[in-house]
């Protein structure tokens, strides 16, 4: 079933005018957004009628804007202003009560804001009638009220986001866990815990203190725990290093090999799984960023790439097979001088095959867009061909027009005409070639 109408997007005039009441709205001049949106509905019909008097066919102001958009609208544009609002305008009495029990939270009578507000809410109830809306408040909305005024609070609480100071004590116990004073995070929790309840801070969850620990860990580059230990460490290196001078073709092999090897190891809490291994050799092989046989290409492999595919095009190779080998060379020669200094101590890198070497060069030349002996034929470039082949084929008998030589030149001709190189020779080897193929004689 289609829909009456599409959805339209809001103005900037028709914001401006919305802004206004849900700032109005926040002061508490309106009760709730359905009382701002009825005050706010007539501006913006005033506004359709001065749009679509100067163009009926307006896309927005031709057809009224529905009610409970608007009122959609001022609760959704207090969000994007960083306005406060928590619903029905609070009473004084029962304003001294939420910031009474705001200031319990605070002071770690409860642990939570739901806590806090099922205790308010009774409280509340039992306030004397006309101090009170008639209708009794709900749960939320007392919770909504506690919640909005604490976070406008200096002081923090249970669940609620961290401030500046109880976060940088759980980072110096996560900068302990990396430096390697405490084996993972639950053996610094109980201390950091003990640290946050000290000096008048509310006390939080461990659940909540260990999952930001490992946040701060996780970004000082530490990313599995427990900790490896040194033997562990050492055997580790010694496969990574084996899988870049290509004793293992991929990341997967290696990693199996290396926890093969430290299921021997004595003294060892656990035994890694291969799955651990691989998680993390496969993330260290990314962060190096070295040259790997079977890896991926490196931004200084891509650059010689290109450079080679600009040669081609240039002519001073015959073809890319040719560039492909001078290519490796000084591939190889690169290797060289990374392996001279690069962090993990890989003294010699496996060579990449010359088929992945001529690989690159290739899509190097498609990537920049040049035009070299041997690669495939462009769309335009078939275009102009077919039309060739049609008139070889038709006088390929008539021997004095010699119609191989002259197809084969003017196909080349009308190719450089539109920027494309191709050598008379190879459109001849071409025409031939795809003749013959389409009669069945190859």
């Amino acid at each position: 079933m289609m829909r009456k109408h599409t959805r339209r997007l809001w103005l900037p005039e028709e914001d401006r005018i919305v802004d206004r009441y849900a700032r109005s709205l926040a002061a508490g001049r309106y009760a709730d957004a359905w009382r701002a949106a009825e005050a706010c509905e007539p501006e913006i019909e005033r506004l359709y009628a001065r749009l679509t008097k100067a163009n009926p066919a307006h896309p927005v102001a031709s057809r009224p804007r529905p009610f409970a958009s608007i009122r959609r609208r001022i609760r959704a544009r207090l969000e994007v202003l960083g306005l406060a609002w928590t619903g029905i305008r609070l009473s004084p009495a029962e304003e001294t009560v939420v910031r009474s029990y705001v200031k319990a939270l605070a002071r770690r009578r409860y642990p939570h804001v739901h806590a806090a507000a099922v205790e308010c809410r009774k409280e509340i109830m039992r306030l004397p009638k006309g101090s009170t809306p008639a209708r009794p408040r709900s749960l939320v909305s007392i919770r909504s009220n506690i919640y909005a005024r604490a976070r406008r609070s200096i002081r923090s609480w249970a669940f609620h986001r961290w401030n500046s100071d109880d976060d940088a004590t759980v980072k110096r116990y996560a900068g302990a866990v990396v430096a390697g004073r405490y084996p993972n995070g639950k053996a610094a929790l109980r201390e950091c815990c003990r640290e946050l309840a000290g000096a008048g801070r509310q006390a939080r969850p461990a659940s909540a203190v260990l999952a930001r620990m490992y946040e701060h860990v996780r970004a000082m580059g530490l990313h599995h725990y427990p900790r490896w230990l040194a033997n562990e460490e050492h055997v580790y290196r010694r496969y990574l290093r084996l899988l870049f001078e290509g004793r293992y073709r991929f990341v997967r092999d290696a990693a199996d090999a290396c926890a093969d090897a430290m299921s021997e190891l004595h003294g060892t809490p656990r035994p890694r799984s291969p799955a651990a291994v691989y998680v993390r050799m496969n993330h260290d092989v990314a962060g190096f960023g070295l040259p790997r046989y079977k890896g991926e290409t490196t931004p200084d492999e891509r650059r010689l790439y290109e450079k080679y595919a600009r040669k081609v095009a240039a002519g001073e190779y015959a073809n890319c097979q040719e560039a492909a080998a001078a290519c490796r060379s000084e591939v190889g020669r690169m290797y060289g001088r990374i392996g001279r200094q690069n962090p993990l101590g890989v003294s010699r890198f496996a060579a990449r095959p010359p088929g992945v070497v001529h690989a690159g060069i290739l899509t190097a030349a498609s990537r920049l867009n040049l035009q070299f002996p041997g690669r495939r034929w462009l769309p335009a470039e078939q275009r102009i061909f077919e039309g060739w082949l049609r008139w070889y084929e038709r006088y390929h008998l008539v021997r004095r027009l010699e119609p191989l030589t002259q197809a084969a030149t003017g196909l080349s001709d009308d190719l450089a005409k539109k920027g494309f190189r191709r050598s008379a020779c190879a459109c001849r080897e071409r025409l031939v070639e795809t003749r013959r193929l389409r009669l069945g004689l190859t």
